[in-house]
């Protein structure tokens, strides 16, 4: 297969990463409990890795938006992987990722903000404080995340990826396309392990992490293609869809069809959020290298 073709480069590289990893993360620390803990966290080395053969690896100054990408993402696996060898509690893990946010993000856009775009800097600190919330949210909710089936987090996250990347098509980039579909598909590589029976221990960190990426990918791109802000506001709900299965459908908590329904109430605002972002296909060309 062509390695350079979109397909392989979103969807099976990062899907077969993502699934082997996580597979010889679990064998090699299941002696000493901490493979399960750490396995999830392969969804992030498959992005990092399919990032790096989109984009390239760029060193040195300046650097564009794009290019910083590989290296957001592979911050957020270190960070997760971290986060969760020292066992870090909800709400520590949750602000961790807040501050982590907040420095890639302002990394991201400093050729704007550098440039005295004001209304880029309201948006950025509206943005950051609606994503804080999130991951806040996100945190406290994985206490109890012992309760509903493991794979459900996983799902809902899945489906707000490929949320992203229709925003992201319909906004005309077709680069930041891809890396949503590659976050969609190194999470299902991950979800593999965890369905129908959940294996892997998803705490704190492993439910965090991916939504800080798919946070950072949402900023970037509103920040290059202009997507619509209510759009990625209606994917970044879908955070909501685990606990509201499961407070509605109380006899589906913990078993095999629970994460089934998380991720058919989640494709509800994927799909209004998708058909937001349509107008913006007008406003640029299929394809745009941003």
């Amino acid at each position: 297969m062509d390695l350079h073709h979109p397909l392989f480069q979103s969807v099976v590289l990062p899907l077969s990463t993502a699934a082997v990893l996580a597979g010889a993360l679990r064998m090699a620390g299941r002696r000493e409990g901490f493979g399960p803990r750490i396995a999830p966290h392969a969804a992030l080395a498959g992005l990092t890795l399919s990032a790096a053969l989109v984009l390239g690896i760029e060193v040195g100054a300046p650097l564009s938006a794009t290019a910083k990408l590989a290296w957001v993402f592979a911050a957020c696996l270190v960070a997760g992987m971290v986060a969760s060898a020292l066992r870090l509690r909800a709400a520590y893990a949750a602000g961790a990722a807040a501050a982590l946010l907040a420095m890639l993000g302002l990394w991201l856009a400093w050729p704007q903000i550098g440039t005295g775009r004001g209304p880029a800097i309201a948006a950025l600190a509206g943005f950051w404080l609606a994503a804080i919330a999130l991951l806040g949210a996100s945190g406290l909710g994985a206490r109890t995340a012992d309760t509903g089936h493991g794979a459900s987090p996983l799902a809902a996250l899945v489906i707000g990826s490929l949320g992203l990347a229709g925003v992201a098509f319909q906004s005309g980039s077709l680069v930041l396309f891809q890396l949503a579909l590659a976050l969609a598909a190194a999470l299902g590589g991950v979800g593999l392990w965890n369905w129908p029976v959940a294996r892997d221990r998803l705490d704190a960190a492993a439910t965090i992490v991916p939504m800080l990426a798919a946070t950072l990918l949402a900023f970037a791109t509103w920040l290059l293609t202009g997507a619509s802000p209510l759009a990625l506001a209606l994917l970044a709900g879908i955070v909501a869809a685990p606990p509201a299965v499961r407070h509605a459908i109380p006899r589906a908590r913990g078993t095999a069809i629970e994460p089934l329904l998380v991720a058919a109430l989640a494709v509800v605002p994927a799909l209004v959020a998708v058909w937001l972002a349509a107008p913006g296909a007008a406003a640029g060309p299929y394809y745009q290298g941003r």
